[in-house]
């Protein structure tokens, strides 16, 4: 497995793959134009996550499940002209996934052809192709911590070309602004600690348009995001400093007050798992020495058997009332 260059994707993304289409199968129709350059292309590539957005207006997008009565072609002609990136895909994908439903693709591809620009006609009929290379392409990009993050955008913007040609950048709209922000965000690592707030602060006003793609609208996202960019060199006292600025700065009391409680849990949570790992290690150093000495008469069976009640009991101890 190749190794994914550390801070490619932002931590503070729940988001999804940007595979582009469901996680369903590809529907099956009858006809689906090809195109040489696509179906030759035996390259792989990254998992890059976004977040899952909603559109302010109703569109073919909505739901991939779309019912008949909310779909309709002029909503896919509205979402082609507007969209870009993922809600794009969605809509895209909808399209076939209704169609596929009615079993009347070829039909309704020859229909829209006759109200489509060449290329957005080329995109909506290749789309179920070019998704599913896509999809194989994300998986086996060769990103790695040997390239730079600069070098590693290159190769995901080269290996989104081929598979996308013409489309790449309305496809893949979201996708690249996330690129692109993390590749001026590293900025940040060059920074003295008592000016990193006010350049972070320049950051997003830079990017402000575009807080919506990369999910830094909500204050609670934009701290966040700023803690993972505080530079590995900064010390510890550093890094705290920074971590008050930005809290007072960007949440509210209470969402100050929340944040705090669920960074003591983890470090609680973290401490408890270390806890455990060294009594553990404890544990299975002294059933080693046992196996030696006062054990050595068991038979490899018996010996792993008891090896195993006292690990589970080690366990059950370990996890009961009192050990937080």
């Amino acid at each position: 497995m190749k190794k994914v260059v550390i801070g490619l994707v932002p931590v503070l993304l729940t988001g999804i793959f940007i595979g582009l289409g469901s996680d369903a199968d590809t529907p099956n129709v009858a006809v689906i134009p090809t195109k040489a350059d696509v179906t030759n292309t035996p390259q792989t590539e990254p998992d890059i996550a976004l977040p899952l957005r909603t559109t302010d207006k109703v569109s073919a997008s909505t739901n991939l499940e779309v019912k008949s009565s909310l779909f309709s072609d002029d909503l896919l002609l509205g979402d082609l002209k507007r969209l870009k990136g993922e809600p794009l895909q969605r809509s895209l994908q909808a399209f076939w996934t209704h169609c596929s439903g009615k079993e009347n693709c070829d039909e309704r591809l020859l229909e829209l052809q006759q109200r489509l620009s060449a290329v957005n006609y080329d995109l909506l009929a290749t789309f179920p192709m070019r998704s599913e290379i896509w999809k194989t392409v994300q998986s086996t990009v060769p990103l790695t911590n040997d390239n730079t993050i600069e070098e590693n955008i290159a190769i995901f913007k080269r290996y989104g070309e081929e598979t996308w040609d013409d489309h790449t950048n309305v496809v893949l709209a979201d996708a690249f602004t996330m690129l692109d922000f993390k590749q001026q965000a590293q900025q940040l690592n060059n920074v003295s600690a008592d000016i990193f707030l006010s350049e972070y602060q320049s950051l997003l006003g830079h990017w402000r348009q575009d807080l919506k793609v990369l999910a830094l609208e909500s204050g609670v996202n934009q701290y966040e995001q700023g803690l993972d960019l505080i530079p590995p060199s900064f010390t510890n006292e550093q890094r705290s400093i920074i971590q008050s600025q930005l809290a007072n700065y960007y949440l509210e009391p209470r969402e100050a007050e929340q944040v705090l409680a669920r960074e003591r849990a983890v470090i609680a949570q973290s401490e408890k798992v270390a806890r455990y790992q060294a009594a553990l290690s404890s544990l299975e150093a002294s059933l080693e020495s046992a196996r030696l000495t006062t054990h050595s008469h068991l038979d490899n069976t018996r010996w792993e058997e008891y090896k195993a009640g006292e690990i589970s009991v080690f366990r059950r101890r370990f996890f009961s009332a009192g050990t937080d």
